[in-house]
């Protein structure tokens, strides 16, 4: 995708504009227990404009990480299950999401599950989201993972 120098290498990591995915095993697939898969919403092709995707674990500079410009919203919408409550379920689901060129979410991965009734009402509203995109070393906007946490918590500690 996009190749670069030591230097320019040293200073994405200094400044934290990269992305970089979960560690995975030889046959390619993500080694921790709770990841639960890449789930695709256009199966077919990689975006409606026909343009190459970055992978979840490519490394993409970025000069700016996608905004997320309704997140408010969405959590507010999200709320907390009844049944989680009566549960007392807490936790956090991580969530990567491949956002493209326009904004929009287009696949997802969890990085980390919490419990059924969480994860379910996290992808239930992850693809509600929209962002400012991100942009890439020539400023130019373009699709790329970005990892978000969803925090459930029944009293704040």
């Amino acid at each position: 995708m996009f190749k670069c120098d030591w230097a320019m290498l040293a200073i994405a990591l200094l400044l934290g504009t990269f992305q970089m995915g979960a560690a995975q095993n030889e046959a390619n697939e993500p080694t921790g227990k709770n990841v639960t898969g890449v789930v695709d919403l256009m199966p077919e092709q990689s975006s409606t404009s026909g343009e190459e995707m970055p992978q979840p674990n490519d490394f993409v500079l970025l000069n700016r990480q996608p905004q997320p410009l309704n997140l408010t919203e969405i959590k507010r919408a999200m709320g907390y299950p009844p049944e989680a409550v009566k549960q007392k379920i807490e936790g956090k689901v991580i969530v990567r999401i491949l956002i493209d060129r326009e904004g929009v979410p287009i696949k997802h991965r969890f990085i980390k599950a919490v419990d059924p009734l969480l994860d379910q009402v996290v992808l239930d509203n992850i693809y509600d989201l929209r962002f400012e995109p991100a942009r890439y070393s020539d400023n130019s906007a373009g699709a790329a993972w970005l990892t978000m946490p969803f925090q459930f918590e029944l009293s704040p500690k």
